[in-house]
């Protein structure tokens, strides 16, 4: 099964990592659709357990229902990496997107 099968949506989307700042993330988008609304989603799991991957099905959901592109951060987990790193990671993150995006409407979640 490849990502989006199954799903609502008409157009072709993906599922990739890359930085943005410093911090590694996993996107959901739109394959050739620029959209100017990207919902950052901040993983469950406290800054202290799991990554990005294990909430892929979610990030797809989210994407299905709103087109919005969803950007999850892999922040630094407690206790490798004591509070605030975490909060420090995903307030990089948003403020590089904002930098680099500053007309997108942004949405944490």
């Amino acid at each position: 099964m490849s990502f989006g099968e199954g799903m609502a949506q008409k157009e072709k989307w993906c599922c990739y990592q890359k930085e943005i700042g410093a911090v590694p993330v996993e996107i959901t988008a739109a394959v050739g659709i620029r959209n100017e609304e990207v919902i950052i989603y901040l993983h469950r799991g406290a800054f202290v357990l799991g990554i990005a991957f294990y909430h892929r099905k979610y990030a797809e959901a989210l994407y299905s229902h709103t087109g919005s592109i969803v950007v999850m951060p892999e922040y630094s987990l407690a206790p490798k990496h004591p509070f605030p790193a975490a909060l420090d990671d995903c307030e990089e993150v948003y403020m590089a997107f904002r930098k680099q995006h500053p007309d997108s409407r942004i949405i944490l979640a």
